[in-house]
């Protein structure tokens, strides 16, 4: 099982619950870094560490841009099923990068700032998304929507609706899938963005 996804899309929420069934390992982001380096063999290598605990099924975590020709391979294979996870609101998503990012050269935390919106960047990301998801999509054995999995309900537990799928997509018991961590991200984002044109505002501001 693989769940595949853009950046800041909610695939360490929706992978930690998943990999709350005892049957699942959730593997985490594991093809960044460079780590794939142009060969089947190291492809299988990488897996092979993964690939063992006992677990009946295992959950890897799958960005677009690292998903190369050996990748693709993988997830088109009849045993892997794909979860596609897409994030509606893409400026929350351009805003959650801005956060990680200050708080990657921020480690000690502190008051988050108010950034200063790019439209170029924006843009830019809103057009790799769709480009994505267009290349990508028809990989999907299930599409699912991060906004439809966190909504008026806990963020540490999946809706009833989606464990259900979920397991039944993976072969395993029906269990609740929870995660234990606290989301970071401010739920009031918009005051953390200046400059946002009033179309994107009454497009995606929340």
């Amino acid at each position: 099982m693989a769940v595949m996804a853009h950046q800041r899309s909610g695939t360490h929420f929706l992978g930690s619950c998943i990999g709350s069934h005892p049957e699942i390992k959730y593997t985490g982001e594991i093809f960044g870094g460079g780590k794939i380096l142009g060969s089947d063999e190291r492809l299988w290598e990488i897996l092979d560490r993964v690939m063992c605990g006992g677990f009946e099924v295992v959950c890897l975590d799958t960005k677009y841009n690292q998903i190369n020709r050996y990748v693709a391979a993988l997830l088109a294979r009849d045993e892997v099923k794909v979860i596609h996870l897409i994030r509606r609101n893409v400026l929350r998503l351009y805003f959650s990068g801005e956060l990680h990012t200050w708080r990657g050269r921020n480690p000690g935390g502190g008051e988050i700032p108010v950034f200063k919106f790019s439209e170029t960047r924006f843009n830019a990301t809103a057009q790799r998304i769709g480009g994505y998801k267009r290349q990508f999509g028809h990989m999907a054995d299930l599409t699912v929507y991060y906004e439809d999995l966190t909504s008026s309900q806990p963020t540490y537990r999946l809706p009833d609706w989606a464990a259900a799928t979920i397991c039944d997509l993976a072969g395993v018991e029906r269990l609740p899938l929870t995660t234990d961590f606290e989301k970071k991200a401010p739920v009031d984002f918009m005051r953390y963005l200046t400059g946002v044109p009033e179309r994107l505002v009454r497009e995606f501001g929340e």
